[in-house]
């Protein structure tokens, strides 16, 4: 069942993410992953989120308008991207996060919610991690041991914000 549940979770969660919800850029940019071989995750659970994954996303993605760029943070332990299936071999990502903007005194940001963004993972010619990002296999388990499942942590990773899904 491995096999199956990678080949779902690559063309159906994260890249069938991108065919419903991405630019005309976006999807383009899924085609030249295809023909590269490249394989995607889904970046929604949260170690601590329990049943309520999706809901309670602690992931945050604030905007920085004067570089064009959201600043991703991982801001705990429990805020960790978690059961990410074939997330420590994964090029590219979906990313749920909560969008943040600053307000006007740029004292504080203020939450828009969740939100999906696809972003490189992976330098797609040394396949080496995107800088501020880390990765770590969950181990053992007591079942489904042929998957990768991984742990995805942010530390202040920027990316474009041409990553955000519509």
């Amino acid at each position: 069942p491995g096999f199956w549940i990678r080949f779902s979770v690559s063309y159906n969660l994260c890249y069938g993410t991108i065919v419903a919800n991405g630019s005309n850029a976006q999807v383009e940019a899924i085609e030249r992953d295809q023909e590269r071989g490249a394989i995607g995750c889904f970046a929604l659970t949260e170690r601590l989120a329990g049943v309520q994954s999706g809901l309670v996303v602690h992931t945050k993605a604030l905007l920085c308008p004067e570089t064009q760029e959201f600043v991703f943070s991982t801001p705990d332990r429990g805020a960790e991207k978690f059961w990410i299936s074939q997330g420590s071999t994964a090029d590219t990502c979906v990313v749920i996060a909560d969008l943040h903007t600053r307000s006007i005194e740029k004292e504080q940001t203020i939450s828009h919610g969740p939100h999906a963004f696809f972003i490189p993972i992976r330098d797609p010619h040394s396949f080496a991690l995107a800088p501020r990002i880390e990765i770590g296999d969950m181990g053992v388990k007591t079942t489904g041991n042929d998957l990768d499942n991984a742990w995805i942590r942010f530390n202040d990773a920027r990316f474009p914000t041409s990553c955000l899904l519509s």
